[in-house]
């Protein structure tokens, strides 16, 4: 038999009218188009009668090649049609596409294990299949030597299709024309699916029950493109899509895909997939409420994954978006996104390696729980991290955790970044975290009622951080609100014009931090508590400046500033518009044991107490810098070491000294070293004989340090013992044989030389004195 001329038919055609045109349209590499230009829609489908019915066996056996006996190379191609019973291609090998357009499949698709160029079931609605695609069992007699169980509870397992039998009593199992029914099941099964070009679902819409997915595409080889785009699925009891194990030779296309599914599986499971090109599932809608909306944990993809604008809401302590060992060798842009997950992360990627930038900007997303909003831990990112306008929050944990984070570019976390934290973690996680490049919290807002904001301990910058421009950080605690002990900075610290809380702790608390270049506090408002002080810089080592002018510290029960052993290899400035304020018994600035290697500017004045109770302000034993210190007077600072430090130091003087000798001031040396003897005999408890004998060493030779009073005291005592002398002798007889006689003869009183003799030689006697 021959179609138009062309010996292509096989066999008689006894199939209704519809059919045989769809066999005719194979022959000739047509599509057959039974919707036209009509609108295609849900209700319109349903509506459909036996004209626009194609059966699914037609289906089979043209692509089996049992209908046209040379087809087109275009395949079947159909559109606008019912498809009645399930399209069965298991395990067929064909090289004719299969292209259905608009169709309305009422009992699924088969397609596991099938050998074929391409699939495509594009705008289709497909309906979960009546009865599973096992071996269809209703009632199992089970027979006896004695009598027949004719009733046995029967059992099927949706996702193995296995048949249980419970409460029967076995003889001899006779499952002959037995059945049972399992209504669970994927719409669409492709598992192991081998395609050498694409599978196309675009506009698709299915529905499906049970753990195997609405549309499982587990271990499918795709050698061209997946292409979902503005596909809607539903499950609600597995997932929407699953596709593990899954490799496809070029793109993934999930864009505005609408899927919700159920379970820990995920609503879209990709887990252990390759995708050798990229994946873009931008504007897509993903909802599981018991699990992941994403599960692709150990996914790789070669370029870029593009989550722009994906809408995501899961549940559970995997994740909304389940990431982890992910590997992408492009990007992974996630702008503009929304996830959502009440009781764990809102994206869950711990050691995802993404070889160029990840971009976090203006992804909105809420989490719970310790591990945090935004799980990124021990991950690897070869460009940027760039989070600007992000909004994080965590009501009983972390907002981000990036503990051991690898950048080998910039972090950016500014611009009207925001992270809302929780709980002793902290709220920003960064400890051990290695940047290669820069740190930028510029204009962000860290807050956290019960712990720290940011976590950096041990952190690693290879140039600047920058927590600056009105920077907002609120904490709680005595970890502090900003965190950075122990950090590594190659550049500078830059946290100008920013604003730091904390109750009940620290604001900055950077012991051991080692910065290379200067730090710059320059207007930063920060209010502390405790003993450690609002700012907490022990043992620090910043290789250029500490320029602290304009800030404003405040502690009501601790120091402002505790900087003891610091080592800062230029100046420190601490005036022009500097202000500190604590309270407590300890000193407001503690910079004891510290090494200046520039000038020390601090305006003492600016340097206050709480009114109770009243306390030291400064503690400067140990503290070494060159120079004179500015921009006080040299009375201001006897003041302030005699009457403003917790005790009496012997070494703030002698520097002091030291440098005012060295600059030239030899007097001022000595009184700074007179008043230090002072302090000492005031302050360290000495006997009262010590200081009577201080007293009498202080007025006669200024503790050795003015000897020549002693001069001035021994010429008074001798002035003295002359007048004494020479009113209790009656003055002096000198012989007359000298000049003097002749003096004394005339009646003239001696030389005040005779006198002074005669004062200090007793052994005169009145008779031996002439002298009037």
């Amino acid at each position: 038999m021959t179609v138009d001329g062309n010996p292509a038919v096989l066999g008689e055609l006894t199939h209704r009218s519809v059919e045989q045109s769809l066999i005719l349209s194979v022959a000739r590499g047509e599509q057959l188009d039974l919707a036209g230009d009509g609108p295609v829609d849900e209700a319109a489908m349903r509506s459909w009668g036996e004209d626009r019915t194609i059966s699914a066996s037609v289906i089979r056996d043209l692509l089996r090649g049992r209908l046209v006996a040379d087809p087109d190379p275009h395949g079947l191609r159909l559109r606008g049609a019912r498809i009645a019973g399930r399209i069965d291609l298991e395990n067929i090998t064909t090289k004719l596409w299969l292209e259905l357009s608009d169709c309305y499949l009422t009992d699924g698709v088969n397609l596991r294990d099938a050998q074929l160029p391409a699939v495509a079931l594009i705008g289709c609605r497909i309906e979960q299949p009546a009865h599973s695609e096992e071996a269809p069992v209703d009632a199992i007699r089970v027979v006896t030597s004695m009598f027949v169980l004719s009733q046995a509870t029967v059992l099927a397992d949706s996702a193995a299709g296995a048949v249980k039998v419970t409460d029967a009593r076995v003889g001899i199992l006779d499952g002959a024309g037995a059945r049972s029914e399992n209504t669970s099941g994927p719409a669409l099964v492709a598992e192991q699916i081998q395609a050498s070009q694409a599978v196309d679902l675009r506009e698709l819409v299915a529905t499906g029950v049970g753990k195997r997915g609405t549309i499982s595409l587990d271990g499918a080889r795709i050698s061209g493109v997946l292409a979902g785009d503005g596909a809607r699925c539903e499950n609600t009891s597995g997932p929407a899509l699953s596709a593990n194990r899954m490799q496809v030779d070029h793109g993934v296309f999930l864009r505005e895909l609408v899927a919700t599914g159920a379970g820990e599986q995920g609503a879209v499971h990709l887990s252990g997939a390759r995708i050798s090109g990229q994946l873009a599932c931008e504007g897509a809608q993903w909802n599981n409420t018991s699990g992941p909306a994403l599960s692709a944990e150990s996914m790789q993809v070669d370029h870029d994954a593009l989550l722009r604008e994906l809408v995501a809401t899961g549940g559970g302590e995997q994740g909304a978006i389940h990431l982890g060992g992910t590997r992408i060798g492009g990007q992974l842009a996630c702008e503009g996104a929304q996830w959502n997950n009440t009781s764990g992360p809102a994206l869950s990627a711990a050691r995802l390696q993404v070889t160029q930038s990840a971009l976090l900007r203006e992804l909105v997303a809420t989490g719970a729980g310790e591990q945090g909003t935004i799980d990124l831990s021990g991950a690897r990112i070869g460009g940027q991290l760039f989070c600007p306008g992000a909004r994080w929050e965590n009501t009983s944990g972390p907002a981000l955790v990036a503990d051991g984070l690898q950048v080998d570019d910039s972090v950016f976390l500014n611009d009207r970044f925001v992270a809302t934290g929780a709980g002793e973690g902290g709220t920003v996680r960064l400890p051990g975290a290695r940047i290669s490049g820069v740190l930028a919290c510029a204009g962000a807002r860290w807050e956290n009622t019960s712990g720290p904001a940011l976590v950096a301990d041990s952190l690693q910058v290879d140039q600047g951080v920058f927590l600056n421009d009105g920077l907002v950080a609120t904490g709680a605690g005595a970890q502090g609100t900003v965190r950075l002990p122990g950090a590594r900075i190659s550049s500078q610290l830059a946290c100008e014009e920013a604003l730091w809380e904390n109750t009940s702790g620290p604001a900055l608390v950077a012991d051991n931090m080692q910065v290379d270049h200067a730090v710059l506090l320059l207007g930063l408002v920060a209010t502390g508590a405790g003993e450690e002080g609002a700012i907490h810089l022990s043992g620090a080592r910043i290789g250029g400046v500490l320029a602290c002018n304009g800030a404003r510290w405040e502690n009501t029960s601790g120091p402002a500033l505790v900087a003891h052993s610091m080592q800062v290899d230029q100046s420190v400035f601490l005036h022009h518009g500097f202000a500190a304020t604590g309270g407590g018994e300890r000193s407001v600035l503690n910079l004891a044991g510290g090494r200046i290697g520039g000038e020390l500017w601090l305006d003492v004045q600016q340097v206050s107490r709480t009114a109770v109770p009243p306390g030291p302000l400064v503690h400067l034993d140990g503290l070494t810098y060159t120079g004179l210190p500015q921009p006080a007077s040299m009375q201001d600072w006897r003041d302030l070491l005699r009457n403003h430090t917790p005790g009496y130091a012997a070494q703030p003087y002698q520097h002091l000294a030291a440098a005012y000798r060295a600059a030239g001031h030899d007097r001022d040396a000595r009184d700074i070293l007179i008043e230090q003897r002072r302090d000492q005999l005031r302050r360290t408890g000495t006997t009262r004989r010590e200081r009577a004998w201080g007293r009498i060493t202080d007025i006669t030779l200024g503790f050795g340090y003015k000897p020549w009073r002693a001069l001035y005291f021994l010429i008074a005592a001798l002035a003295v013992a002359v007048a004494v002398a020479g009113g209790h002798h009656g003055g002096l007889e000198i012989p007359k044989t000298t000049a003097a006689a002749a003096t004394a003869a005339a009646g003239e009183a001696c030389p005040f030389i005779d006198q002074v003799g005669v004062g200090l030689d007793p052994r005169h006697t009145p008779a031996q004195n002439r002298c009037q």
